[in-house]
């Protein structure tokens, strides 16, 4: 069987909307993921400086009166949940039609 015949709807798949997609979200998930890893570098410095007896660091005093402030949040919203289940889901269906495809043509079929 011709491969282009296993992929035949592969075609009408808009993967410009979807790269797009994926690199919004990676763009709105850099700021929270690297504030994140600076708050428990942060708490890991000041444990280090309380078992020295040494007072924690203050990092209001060095901010700027500007800074925006970042809320940590967990978990993905509703919209990244949607995706990753699409993108689970059609992984699924791949690999699916492949193990189906793959057994047909042993038994010769």
């Amino acid at each position: 069987m011709d491969i282009r015949y296993q992929l035949n709807g592969l075609d009408d798949i808009d993967w410009s909307k979807i790269a797009s997609g994926i690199t919004d979200i990676v763009k709105q998930a850099a700021p929270v993921v690297l504030a994140a890893k600076q708050q428990k570098d942060l708490q890991k410095l000041n444990v280090a400086r309380a078992s020295q007896g040494l007072p924690p660091l203050d990092t209001a005093a060095y901010a700027e009166a500007s800074a925006p402030v970042v809320k940590v949040q967990g978990g993905a919203d509703a919209g990244t949940r949607k995706i990753i289940w699409g993108f689970g889901l059609g992984t699924l269906v791949l690999i699916g039609t492949g193990i189906y495809f793959a057994t047909r043509k042993k038994r010769g079929r």
